[in-house]
């Protein structure tokens, strides 16, 4: 990803094989968690031009509030390049970038096109009849496309990541009054043909079916969802609503919270899920999200309007100085909105892709179970793609081993082989198994920092290394001053109270009541349907661009993000206010 996503826009080859080392360590692994290792990541950055500058954006495009130290890694300025060689490499690299920026709707087309060509060829119902060689040749298709042609994608997070942390500067440059610090956020609401809000769209259309007709609204009122979904397979008087909700699943049903983790079901494989939430839908009355949606567009521009005015009669003379604060602004927010609706394009794809991925994996792990490679299907997630690689093509060259030997021939030898293959498989399979058991009881902090080298746990299942508490953080992150007052940033402005809805996961939902405030540890744009139903919202984690505070901004829900264990700090039901404006959350204890 970051290694492809320097040699697009022209990052010397000299520079990148300095990255290597910090590349190699992108991603960690501790207890059962995967973890960005920001120390590499800040150390990548560094060594591009302005490289103090990407890492703050780098930092608040994730939610990260922590800047790693410069003592490993040279910078952009340490690398031993002369200044004419620096000043030619920063012209390309910003011809590199502005070119990139020009094509970049051609770009995340193409990769959109490309995800729906191996979408339309390895859809469910297909895999069943695909031969292990023909699942292994969809696998490493996957692998190509996620190896060597994601560029367009990442090309997409860069720009959204560059162009809001742009915006943010120059408003705050213009307007430095502390009761105008979410300018920025206030200008990227209701941004048209967003595409996660089409699910939650597509839930509204087919809740309104269900209200319009007598029989399924008391089908789905008076019944649960495991009976609502056997009732609409096997009843014909709801064969038109069956196939209006299961093109819904096949258009949108990947979309789900977890949706690019491989181990967790989607609404496609789990139907009655997303019949939960359709009938909690099916009771709301009043505004449609795309009145909603229609609302916010309305109230940004004639912000947008309103910040043009501000800035015109700033200027003495019409054009000049050029460009004048009024093009840079317009400039700005154009490429700012255009960024975010592509990288949720692109973000889409995405999750279709994975979509695919877990059904040909869960495919492949069918067949090796039927050939006693495995003991159970989802046994196969604890092999990696490599590893499955090398077992298909070692069980495809005994079978045509097999094949080949004359009747009159013994067959032994491969025969053997197979066996040894088989219960090397099961060994490693055992010993995975235990080994994320064992992983899975730790819970490591959200940030910790380690030696390098060193693994979060030790031997008697506690941290080896953890100086969290010793390293210095930001307002954001501080749990603030009073217990009933808790710090964060704010991601989409207003203020509200109500009570709390304390949720881990999508799957409590029913704890949710209309009107809510939704609290969390994090969001995914499976939390989506969920956020036309609360009046505010507070983040444990996610940055500004994460998609629970894209998603805010759609609806305009007052957002907090970055409240440091705010889900353990704030009670289910608790009344709580919610000042997006100034990001900090108040507790009532009445």
């Amino acid at each position: 990803y970051f290694r492809n996503l320097g040699i697009a826009i022209s990052i010397s080859p000299a520079r990148l094989q300095a990255m290597d080392s910090p590349l190699r360590q992108i991603i960690g692994l501790h207890g059962a968690r995967m973890y960005y290792n920001l120390t590499s990541i800040h150390a990548c950055l560094r060594m591009a031009p302005y490289g103090e500058r990407l890492t703050e954006l780098f930092n608040n495009f994730v939610g990260a509030d922590r800047i790693a130290a410069t003592d490993h890694h040279p910078d952009w300025e340490r690398f031993g390049h002369g200044r004419i060689k620096q000043f030619a490499e920063v012209c390309r690299v910003a011809v590199s970038v502005g070119w990139r920026a020009m094509r970049l709707s051609r770009g995340v087309a193409e990769f959109e096109a490309t995800v729906d060509q191996f979408a339309s060829t390895t859809r469910p119902e297909l895999l069943p009849e695909k031969s292990l060689p023909e699942l292994l040749g969809d696998l490493r298709q996957f692998i190509e496309i996620r190896s060597h042609r994601w560029t367009n994608a990442s090309l997409a997070d860069a720009a959204a990541m560059l162009s809001y942390g742009m915006l943010k500067r120059f408003l705050h440059d213009e307007f430095p009054d502390e009761n105008l610090a979410s300018l920025h956020n206030t200008l990227l609401k209701g941004l048209p043909d967003l595409a996660s809000n089409k699910p939650v769209i597509g839930l509204w259309e087919l809740s309104r079916r269900i209200q319009g007709d007598s029989q399924l609204h008391e089908l789905f009122s008076q019944h649960d969802a495991g009976q609502v979904w056997h009732a609409l397979r096997q009843q014909g008087e709801f064969s038109t609503f069956r196939v209006a909700f299961e093109r819904y699943l096949d258009e949108s049903g990947f979309r789900c919270s977890g949706e690019l983790m491989l181990t967790v079901p989607g609404f496609q494989e789990n139907p009655v899920a997303l019949i939960e939430i359709l009938k909690a839908y099916s009771i709301l009355r009043g505004e449609s999200p795309a009145e909603r949606l229609l609302e916010q567009e309305s109230q940004r521009i004639a912000q947008t309007e309103q910040l043009i005015r501000t800035l015109s009669q700033r200027s003495w003379f019409r054009f000049w100085p050029w460009p004048t604060t009024v093009i840079k602004a317009r400039c700005l927010l154009n490429w700012t909105q255009r960024s975010i609706a592509l990288r949720e394009r692109a973000r889409l794809k995405q999750a279709l892709l994975y979509s695919r991925l877990r059904r040909i994996v869960l495919a492949i792990g069918t067949e090796l179970v039927s050939l006693g490679f495995l003991a159970e299907q989802d046994h196969v997630f604890l092999l990696t793609h490599s590893e499955i690689d090398d077992l298909l093509s070692k069980l495809s060259t005994i079978e045509d081993t097999l094949r080949s030997i004359p009747l009159n021939q013994s067959d032994a030898a491969p025969k053997r082989e197979s066996l040894a293959l088989r219960e090397s498989t099961l060994e490693l399979i055992r010993l995975r198994k235990s080994r994320h058991q064992q992983q899975s009881q730790l819970q490591p902090p959200d940030t910790f920092e380690l030696p390098e080298g060193s693994s979060y746990a030790s031997s008697d299942g506690q941290r080896s290394w953890d100086r969290s508490s010793k390293l210095p953080t930001d307002s954001a992150s501080q749990e603030g001053i009073l217990a009933s007052h808790l710090t964060g940033v704010g991601a989409c402005g207003g203020t509200v109270t109500a009570h709390a809805a304390v949720l881990h996961d999508v799957s409590e939902f029913s704890r949710l009541s209309q009107g809510d405030i939704l609290v969390t540890r994090q969001t995914d744009p499976g939390w989506g349907p969920l956020f036309f139903l609360i009046r505010g919202l507070v983040i444990e984690r996610g940055g500004m661009l994460s998609h629970g505070a894209i998603l805010a901004r759609e609806y305009g829900i007052p957002t907090v993000v970055g409240v440091a264990n705010a889900s353990q700090k704030i009670a289910h039901g608790q009344t709580i206010t919610v000042n997006g404006d100034r990001g900090f959350v108040e507790l009532s204890h009445e």
